[in-house]
């Protein structure tokens, strides 16, 4: 009975961890829009379909594959209702693994060959996971064209397999995480730009381990 409840967690943990490298909505792994500096594991794969009511709505298709280790290559297939479909290429890479007292820190790059007339977006980010709060933090800086700004955001669970997600990027996102017990799938609800266009999102990501 012991052994047998021993494996059961061990497997939940693998299951579990997976997810957590869950895709944003536009891509890199991370929260809602904030990339943070996990990546995928080496050899895996995770997937992403997510829809977004800005304008007429977004469908947007992402993919992430672990290339080698410590390196996330991606791809994010963006649809706008009425506008120009592009295919982006993101990239990013861990610098610095996490330690109980260090964040872990990676570099990356969205839409690498600067589709659909949008400058590619450079950003360095740090997580760190603050076990006391049971929360993990994330911040970091992002370079597009001449523009700069910091991004961050925040994780916490608030149900039994719900994570809460505050996000500051170009505007302030809220919303809820479902991270499947026994599946590496996460389900993301949220609001973006609360203060002002409160656009709604959802997205489904599935991680595939080897």
């Amino acid at each position: 009975m012991i052994r047998t409840l021993s494996l059961t967690i061990v497997i939940l943990t693998l299951l579990t961890g997976a997810a957590l490298a869950a895709p944003s909505f536009d891509g890199p792994t991370g929260l809602f829009t904030v990339p943070t500096a996990e990546v995928v594991g080496t050899g895996d794969f995770s997937f992403g379909l997510n829809y977004t009511d800005t304008g007429d709505g977004v469908i947007t298709g992402v993919a992430n594959y672990g290339a080698a280790n410590r390196l996330e290559a991606g791809i994010a297939f963006i649809d706008p209702k009425n506008g120009d479909n592009t295919t982006r290429v993101n990239a990013k890479y861990l610098l610095l693994g996490a330690s109980p007292v260090t964040p872990a820190i990676a570099a990356g790059v969205k839409n690498l060959v600067a589709a659909g007339d949008t400058d590619a977006e450079f950003y360095a980010v740090a997580t760190q996971a603050i076990p006391l709060a049971r929360a993990t933090l994330t911040a970091g800086l992002t370079f597009a064209g001449s523009d700069s700004r910091l991004i961050a955001g925040v994780a916490f669970p608030v149900f039994p397999f719900f994570q809460a997600v505050v996000e500051q990027n170009d505007n302030i996102n809220l919303g809820l995480r479902f991270q499947a017990p026994l599946i590496p799938l996460n389900i993301d609800v949220a609001v973006f730009d609360l203060l002002d266009a409160k656009d709604l999102g959802a997205s489904a990501g599935y991680s595939i381990r080897f």
